[in-house]
């Protein structure tokens, strides 16, 4: 049976298994064993299933590394979690040449690995060993590595077949990158189930249009996404899609309602902390947002006030969570394992935990869990879990700064950002495109700020804490990058600026104005990229949005192509770029993923 299909790279289970057991008795010669990590970075590709497999074949527990991060965060999560071998491949090799790691390149390796046994391995692993390790956001100014347990990942494993009714016909699409556990639920879902499992081109990532076809054609049966990801894909006809799962952010009525006619649609809810996911509820088409469900099997969901007491129906309260899903904790941070994992107040087993979530929520009065907030700075935005504090402990080693607060806004609705506000040192002049430099050394791409906001003083309560009904809303000149404004002059300029302006939802946008200074991200771009598509009726390749950033530079690029028609004025030459763009350039395109 087919279990894994990449374009025309088509592998069966039983090749799969064999190219396990391989690269799994080559990594046991190297010393890896239980409670043993092993990092993996490699692009999307049959390999990357590969490695997982052979990894957990060894008894390893895998550490997922996302190649578009900066070199400094993946050396800290190679230090933190001690690891001494990394599976990547021979053109991602010299990001990790000073790590000090034993590099297995799995494409140079293949000679070698091909003398390896193709026996399943002996294994003494047990549901109490670690399975991976995934970095998360962290609020004091570095990623966090959160240990997941073999038992936790198999019942929430279990409990997604049962929902999707997955088995031998089924197809399940593979869209997360390996550094979000949502990657786990798609991949070990289909695995487990006899299921093939569709790994998703980069290009066709580009286009929502291109993806929606892809799933209609290869009859995908379930998928698991973010939903503002369902948002960027046509609504059509998909007769095979049986399931739907969306987790990682709220989700609301008009895409519940649109997605759920015809299919099973569920809200899924935890934080990495309690595997993937910890509750679910099927949406029934009612007109409310979609709860948070009530816990799965073998789980727990309490809602608690200050005194870890039970509210009642209706009252709100801090989400914590039990079961076997919980984390063994965080990678070498007892102190803060000890603060969040809590011994269990409504047990009388010795040992047995509560993770404390942050998020505030209310029990509804049909049982199920109806998220109301948080009660920290951690923020959800476009599925990616954000410590505020860590984007504020890096901008403030800035040495012209004097101070800063890091908020998420969303003074559009269902349009939520992150707002840097900063207060220069004396007679220091800071600049937005600045600070977005500095800030990308050190930071993915989806933690960069939309907005830079410099102010003499933060304004403070009567307590000394910065008041956050009083900061402004950022104008448009506080987002670009400090240039003056010239209007498009050429049709192709019109066209691109219109576009540009729908999408961002501003009144003016100028032609050296930097998309992704305005607020733009990576979604927003795959919107630009089908409008643009649809306008020119050209292939206009996605990667090109992330290299010609202005919109002189993009209606020259466009200009190119003999389908479109140009005034006779003049354009501006595209602007040359260094080293370091290129690198930030490739790190933008990869996050479109």
């Amino acid at each position: 049976a087919v279990a894994v299909v990449l374009g025309d790279d088509v592998v069966s289970y039983a090749e799969l298994n064999e190219r396990a057991n391989r690269l799994a008795h080559y990594l046991r010669s190297r010393g890896v064993g239980p409670e043993q990590l092993v990092g993996i970075c490699v692009e999307r590709s049959v390999e990357m299933i590969v490695g997982l497999l052979g990894i957990l074949k060894a008894g390893g527990a895998f550490v997922p590394l996302d190649a578009s991060y900066p070199r400094e965060r993946l050396q800290y999560m190679l230090a933190d979690a001690r690891v001494r071998v990394l599976l990547t491949e021979e053109r991602l090799a010299y990001e990790f040449a000073e790590s000090g790691v034993e590099l297995v390149c799995l494409d140079t390796a293949a000679a070698e690995l091909a003398r390896q046994s193709v026996e399943d391995p002996l294994m003494q692993v047990s549901e109490d060993n670690l399975a991976y390790v995934i970095y998360t956001s962290g609020s004091t100014g570095r990623p966090k590595g959160v240990l997941i347990n073999h038992a936790g990942l198999a019942n929430v494993i279990s409990n997604a077949r049962k929902i999707s009714n997955a088995g031998r016909d089924s197809v399940v699409l593979q869209l997360a990158s390996l550094s979000f556990d949502a990657s786990m639920l798609e991949i070990f879902t289909a695995l487990s189930s006899g299921a093939k499992l569709c790994l998703v081109k980069r290009s066709l990532l580009e286009s929502g249009k291109e993806l929606g076809e892809f799933i209609q054609r290869e009859g995908v049966s379930m998928m698991a996404l973010a939903p503002s990801l369902l948002d960027v894909l046509p609504e059509g006809d998909y007769p095979q899609l049986r399931t739907i799962i969306v987790g990682g952010e709220a989700c609301g009525i008009e895409t519940a309602m649109t997605w759920s006619r015809g299919r099973d649609f569920y809200n899924a809810y935890a934080p990495t902390e309690a595997t993937i996911y910890a509750t679910a509820g099927k949406y029934e088409g009612e007109d409310r947002k979609p709860a948070m469900g009530r816990a799965i099997g073998n789980m727990e969901a309490y809602v608690l006030d200050q005194r870890q007491g039970l509210v009642p129906i209706g009252v709100v309260g801090e989400v914590y969570l039990g079961g076997v899903g919980l984390a063994r904790g965080y990678q070498q941070r007892a102190g803060e394992t000890a603060e969040r994992f809590i011994p269990h107040p409504y047990s009388d087993h010795a040992g047995e935990r509560l993770y404390r979530t942050g998020d505030l929520a209310r029990v509804r009065s049909d049982g199920q869990l109806e998220y109301v907030g948080r009660v920290d700075e951690q923020v959800k935005v476009r599925g990616y879990r954000i410590e505020l504090g860590e984007i504020a402990t890096v901008l403030r080693r800035h040495p012209k700064l004097r101070d800063t607060a890091i908020v998420a806004r969303e003074d559009r609705p269902g349009e939520r950002r992150i707002v840097a506000y900063v207060v220069a040192e004396d007679n220091s002049t800071i600049t937005a495109s600045e600070l977005r430099g500095y800030l990308r050394e050190q930071l993915p791409e989806y933690m960069i700020p939309a907005a830079f906001v410099v102010l003499d003083a933060l304004p403070l309560t009567e307590h000394g804490k910065v008041d956050q009904r009083a900061l402004p809303v950022p104008e448009r000149d506080q987002l670009s990058l400090e240039s003056t404004y010239v209007a498009p002059r050429t049709k192709a300029e019109k066209i691109v600026g219109q576009v540009w302006k729908e999408v961002l939802k501003l009144e003016k946008v100028g032609i050296h104005d930097n998309f992704f200074d305005l607020g733009g991200h990576s979604l927003l771009v795959i919107q630009v990229h089908n409008k643009l598509r649809e306008i020119f009726d050209q292939n206009l390749p996605i990667v090109d949005l992330f290299i010609h950033t202005t919109i002189s530079s993009l209606a020259e690029r466009l200009s190119m192509n003999d389908h479109v028609l140009l005034d006779n004025s003049d354009t501006t030459q595209p602007r040359k770029r260094n080293g370091s763009r290129q690198k930030q350039l490739r790190q933008l395109s990869r996050s479109a993923q």
